[in-house]
């Protein structure tokens, strides 16, 4: 008898963004993830229409995965590069970078915008502290990149 395969989580999430200059409009982003089960992590698929949609996805998985995101405001910011040679490691590369400065900083990140040109991206990541936030899953220690 073969085993029954859970279906895997999808998670719709949204997060409201201000006004872009020039608009008076605000809009809402929707993050598109799939939790998926791993042998002894949890996994997650993500998508975009492009590099920097995927990434960004990605992001705000991890970190909703273990905080509940749509609580949570903002307070802080940072910007930072990542060059890479393939779109796989250039993903690996950033919520690597992400995971390190929110355990650094003991910040969580929970917006996230990707501006990507060819294998190098710049990340405008914003959060909060993560002192008064409660856990809803385990922290990110590290990540690996899995082909389906």
């Amino acid at each position: 008898m073969s085993e029954r395969q859970p279906s895997p989580t999808v998670i719709d999430a949204q997060t409201p963004q201000p006004a872009t200059p020039g608009s008076s409009e605000a809009t809402t982003l929707t993050h598109h993830y799939t939790i998926i089960d791993h042998t002894a992590d949890t996994g997650i698929e993500t998508r975009g229409t492009t590099l920097a949609e995927a990434i960004g996805n990605a992001a705000f998985a991890m970190f909703d995965l273990m905080y509940d995101l749509s609580t949570m405001s903002a307070t802080m910011s940072i910007t930072f590069d990542s060059t890479a040679d393939s779109p796989c490691d250039l993903l690996v590369d950033v919520l690597s970078e992400l995971l390190l400065r929110s355990e650094n900083d003991d910040v969580v990140f929970s917006d996230f915008r990707v501006h990507e040109a060819g294998m190098r991206a710049t990340v405008e990541a914003a959060g909060s502290s993560a002192v008064n936030e409660e856990l809803r899953g385990p922290l990110g220690r590290g990540l690996s990149f899995h082909h389906r």
